[in-house]
């Protein structure tokens, strides 16, 4: 979409092939396709990420027999720019349930998780990062809490 309302945005058009096994919680055995939506605003020490998706879960394709339904996600990152290679982050995400529709109970629930993070850049292309994550709607099915350690790799040209 290029540069629009200030920022800079992408569509991004996603197709995941069937993989893993089903009866092993591996994967489900359908084609799931979707549609996402990325917008980024730069500031002179800061970043704000949102994205936005909807995937449709292939018939074909279950989770322990049990029919899956389209999920909608939402999100949202602030990045706060502490010099030339330290930056922390806090984002906020919302991913509805596959199985909203089989169980109006806690797996059907939504997730809302928050996260807060720190990276730091060892080199141009090399960092080290760490977040910290809670679900919000605890549901009994999506992690309470998460623990993200990261070591990355920037490839090719781009803005750190």
């Amino acid at each position: 979409l290029g540069s629009r309302w200030r920022g800079e945005h992408r569509w991004v058009v996603a197709l995941e092939a069937p993989t893993g096994e089903r009866a092993a919680l591996a994967g489900s055995g359908g084609w799931d396709a979707g549609v996402r939506w990325l917008g980024t605003w730069r500031f002179p020490r800061a970043l704000l990420q949102c994205a936005a998706g909807f995937t449709v879960l292939d018939d074909a394709g279950s989770f322990l027999g049990a029919a899956r339904d389209a999920t909608w996600h939402l999100a949202a990152e602030y990045r706060h720019l502490w010099g030339e290679r330290a930056d922390t982050l806090l984002g906020v995400r919302w991913d509805t349930s596959p199985l909203a529709s089989f169980s109006g109970g806690e797996p059907g629930q939504p997730a809302f998780m928050f996260s807060f993070g720190a990276r730091r850049w060892l080199s141009d292309t090399t960092y080290v990062a760490a977040a910290l994550g809670e679900n919000l709607i605890p549901d009994g099915v999506n992690p309470d809490f998460t623990l993200q350690l990261q070591l990355g790799v920037r490839l090719g040209a781009g803005d750190r």
